[in-house]
């Protein structure tokens, strides 16, 4: 099999979210750039955890092939993607999120981190002894970036899960701390070109940037509760996910060393 097979193949072990970033790196390149058997692959993956995890409400897939279609009609219409996108942060603004960073696009259902235009990678590591880092380095991924208060009693680490394929490694850390849970999402890739470009969903309203050990650090406020912290290390990707208040995920994420 080849490596172009390969990937496409790998692609089955990627979560929701990092299928659809996958398609909107996609939908940004030029109509001559773009990969649309790349893009079909994501859908059709994303219709099989559909059909997994079916209910009532209508398939995530179709939504997003509505977004697909959306997207590459406005690929033919670059004034009408202007001004979308001009209208997209008004929108921002009226939400009262904080516009400051190249790094962040605002959409109106989401939130994308652009990690590609920085280029940044950490200038330390503190926590390379750590059992946690231990163990992700036996899988492959290391050094990393983790928060110093996720190893102490203070949270409990209930589960790690791996998956390791030719173009990437991905680990998720499952922990809660009394009634918050959440999960730590580590993907580490081979290439750059395969670095996604994360997608914060759950109508995310107000970003606050943090600068850590050299890189940038963004935590994200979202509908129901929930926060999100992501950050990137060259070609780590860091995806963090719980039920915290924003002042207690601000507090998490200061401890990423």
């Amino acid at each position: 099999m080849d490596k172009r097979n390969a990937y496409l193949q790998a692609l089955q072990n990627l979560h929701r979210e990092q299928l659809s970033s996958i398609i909107d790196a996609e939908l940004n390149k030029s109509e001559d750039e773009m990969d649309a058997a790349l893009i079909d692959r994501c859908l059709e993956l994303i219709e099989r955890l559909d059909a997994v995890n079916s209910n009532e409400k209508q398939p995530e897939s179709v939504s997003v092939r509505k977004r697909v279609a959306t997207k590459r009609f406005m690929l033919a219409a670059a004034v009408i993607a202007l001004a979308l996108t001009l209208c997209f942060t008004v929108l921002a603004v009226g939400w009262r999120i904080n516009v400051f960073s190249e790094l962040i696009e605002y959409y109106d259902t989401h939130i994308r981190v652009r990690f590609d235009k920085s280029g940044e990678k950490a200038d330390e590591y503190k926590l390379l002894g750590s059992e946690l880092a231990k163990e992700l380095s036996e899988h492959g991924i290391s050094p990393v970036l983790l928060p110093e208060v996720l190893l102490t009693n203070e949270y409990k680490i209930t589960g790690v899960q791996h998956v390791e394929e030719e173009f990437f490694i991905d680990a998720t850390v499952i922990f809660k701390k009394d009634s918050q849970k959440g999960h730590l999402n580590v993907s580490k890739y081979a290439f750059e070109d395969l670095v996604p470009a994360p997608n914060i969903t759950k109508d995310a309203k107000l970003v606050e940037q943090i600068e850590l050990a050299g890189i940038i650090v963004f935590v994200l406020q979202q509908a129901e509760g929930e926060t999100a912290i992501v950050y990137q290390d060259g070609l780590t990707q860091y995806h963090i996910q719980f039920n915290a208040t924003l002042e207690d995920a601000i507090a998490f994420a200061k401890t990423i060393k």
